[in-house]
């Protein structure tokens, strides 16, 4: 769990999470750097962030991903399989372009 604004974490042995919110622009954005290429199931709560909002677009990497958004509890869940060292999961009120 990462709290609203700008936070970090560290997990496993040498990795890192950087979760960061931008709410002039309705952006969410999670950073894993990793040894590892691994997969991962990242579950958001959308409805605990400073500035709440309704994703319309998501991508990983710069390429959009389908969305999986349960309205009743704010929840956004990605499954990814990371293929690099870094992976960039950003979530937007706008859509894609």
């Amino acid at each position: 769990a990462l709290p609203a604004g700008l936070s970090t974490a560290r997990f496993q042995d040498s990795g890192r999470l950087r979760s960061r919110e931008y709410k002039r622009r309705g952006l969410w954005r999670l950073a894993i750097r990793d040894t590892q290429r691994r997969r991962w199931r990242v579950q958001a709560a959308l409805g605990s962030l400073n500035k709440p909002f309704k994703p319309r677009c998501l991508k990983v990497d710069g390429r959009r991903k389908p969305l999986r958004y349960r309205a009743r509890g704010r929840l956004l869940t990605i499954d990814l399989k990371a293929k690099r060292k870094r992976t960039v999961i950003a979530v937007s009120k706008r859509r894609c372009r």
